[in-house]
């Protein structure tokens, strides 16, 4: 005798092997989008300078007065925070943040999407950032996407800052959202 399961689960299943640890195959996915994450990130800084002359007025213009590639490096964090910190201190703080993250995915074995995309995002950036620290002039990070709005202009950045302002907030949502089942459930219980 045969049981009608709900499209929804089915689909679930076919993702989870037993014990809702992530399959092979998701792994093999989760892996490829950090890695073509990251190379997203080093080809199109690769391009952008390459693309853009040196200088102050060197630029392309994407949408006059609003989007422009540019070229910048920063020695310090997203949006040139803490500037000034030697480069072996990013190259330690942002290898240790992606192993902790990793340590995190491997341990936690993530099924939900918004967790396993949040997780990506931060790995690939964490990455394409510490390849700049190790192998760019002086450790400093390449920057490229430029938007003004009127006077103001947005700090400077590159896919893997993107990838890290995307992927977070997808990371809290996830835990935010499992605090919220946990709680839920120990009121029914």
């Amino acid at each position: 005798m045969s049981t009608l399961i709900p499209e929804g689960q089915m689909a679930l299943q076919r993702r989870e092997a037993p014990g809702g640890a992530a399959s092979l195959s998701s792994w093999v996915w989760f892996f490829s989008f950090v890695l073509l994450g990251t190379l997203a990130d080093i080809a199109t800084k690769s391009w952008a300078f390459g693309a853009v002359p040196p200088g102050p007025q060197g630029r392309i213009t994407v949408i006059e007065g609003f989007f422009y590639i540019v070229r910048a490096t920063n020695t310090g964090a997203m949006w040139s925070l803490f500037q000034g910190v030697e480069r072996e201190i990013w190259i330690a703080v942002r290898g240790g943040v992606f192993l902790v993250l990793l340590g995190m995915v491997l341990r936690m074995r993530p099924t939900s999407l918004t967790a396993r995309a949040g997780f990506a995002l931060v790995l690939a950036g964490a990455l394409g950032n510490l390849y700049d620290n190790v192998f760019f002039d002086e450790g400093a990070v390449r920057d490229w996407l430029r938007f003004d709005f009127g006077e103001w202009t947005f700090p400077i950045f590159n896919l893997a800052d993107a990838f890290i302002c995307i992927g977070a907030p997808l990371l809290l949502l996830h835990f935010n959202h499992d605090g919220e089942k946990e709680e839920g459930g120990e009121a029914a219980a």
